[in-house]
């Protein structure tokens, strides 16, 4: 086990065991089935309704290509195992504040999901989501989870969050394991997507944001 996975490895203990204080349910466990989920990459001709539905309900893959414009003051994009089973994931790691920058219809409230992994070096009383300087969800808990905030609606087309949390070092809490982390940069959260829903959008095709297409099941 290099240092890299030996780390992830450790988060993922973190998380398993923040599950298991309350549920009992072991997230290491084999890979649950999920259903398949086919997606069409057919060009469209971009129109009025086409860019508006892109706007309506959207994800960002977070680490794949292009996901730098819908982000400011994240560390570099990651790929490898972070949940067992998914060899192929990709991710950023925040700092201790980070900026998620989003297009939004004007005039129209939206809900944002940010799929994220914290562990308990992440938390504080001011860890959170925030619209300028109001915390519009705290982030309290540590493993794997869904963080969602709604934004009213705005008057600009773009709407600017801020991820703020602790950091760690992991050279510094690995110090003492078997296999250390040789990584000395100050990590916040780990964030893997961000899904933008539009009010009464519930229903559409999501938009792939990174590459360009509608997902269909």
């Amino acid at each position: 086990m290099n240092q890299n996975d030996s780390f992830l490895y450790f988060l993922r203990v973190i998380a398993a065991c923040s599950v298991l204080a309350f549920t009992g349910v072991d997230l290491l466990a084999a890979d649950k089935e999920t259903p398949d989920v086919k997606v069409t990459s057919t060009s469209v001709p971009s129109s009025p309704s086409v860019e508006d539905a892109k706007l309506r309900r959207y994800f960002v893959s977070v680490g794949k290509n292009g996901d730098e414009r819908y982000l400011k003051d994240w560390q570099g994009s990651e790929v490898g195992e972070l949940e067992k089973g998914n060899k192929n994931q990709t991710w950023r790691w925040s700092r201790e504040e980070s900026q998620v920058r989003l297009p939004v219809l004007p005039g129209v409230p939206y809900q944002v999901h940010f799929k994220i992994l914290t562990s308990v070096y992440n938390l504080s009383a001011t860890s959170g989501i925030y619209l300028e300087e109001q915390q519009l969800e705290p982030i309290r808990n540590q493993g794997f989870q869904t963080v969602s905030v709604s934004i009213p609606a705005q008057k600009d087309a773009e709407v600017v969050l801020r991820v703020q949390c602790k950091t760690f070092i992991p050279r510094v809490i690995t110090a003492k394991s078997p296999s250390p982390s040789q990584d000395t940069r100050e990590l916040g959260l780990c964030l893997t997507e961000i899904e933008v829903q539009a009010e009464g959008a519930e229903q559409l095709a999501r938009y792939d944001a990174c590459n360009n297409f509608f997902e269909h099941k």
